[in-house]
């Protein structure tokens, strides 16, 4: 009653079907995450935005010495703090109208004609 010493699986068919299967599910299980989001935990909305517009302009500055046009330099400008606090209404809204529409559709919730 001893094992056999070199045991040699190969994959069938139906193995392969299994474990491409279950790499879908384990992808679809992961929750995506968002960044920015945690600095809004930590830091208020004025200060999350003052972040972020930096990042955006040392991301646009890394694009801009790879193509030799102008970098940015000095204090943020309005326009590059604005960006960044449409970027965070535009993201709250997208979030919200998902959980809305959600619900909506759950409750049988309609629109009035009028």
């Amino acid at each position: 009653s001893e094992w056999p010493r070199d045991i040699v699986t190969t994959a069938t068919n139906e193995s392969e079907a299994e474990a491409k299967a279950t790499r879908a599910v384990f992808k679809l299980a992961v929750e995506p995450t968002n960044p920015p989001d945690g600095i809004l935990t930590k830091f208020s909305l004025n200060k999350a935005v003052r972040v972020n517009a930096w990042i955006s302009r040392f991301v646009y500055n890394c694009r801009a010495k790879a193509t030799k046009k102008e970098t940015r330099s000095g204090p943020l400008t309005t326009q590059e703090i604005n960006d960044q606090h449409s970027a965070y209404v535009k993201q709250a809204q997208a979030i919200l109208y998902d959980k809305v529409s959600d619900d909506k559709q759950r409750l049988g919730v309609q629109m009035n004609e009028d």
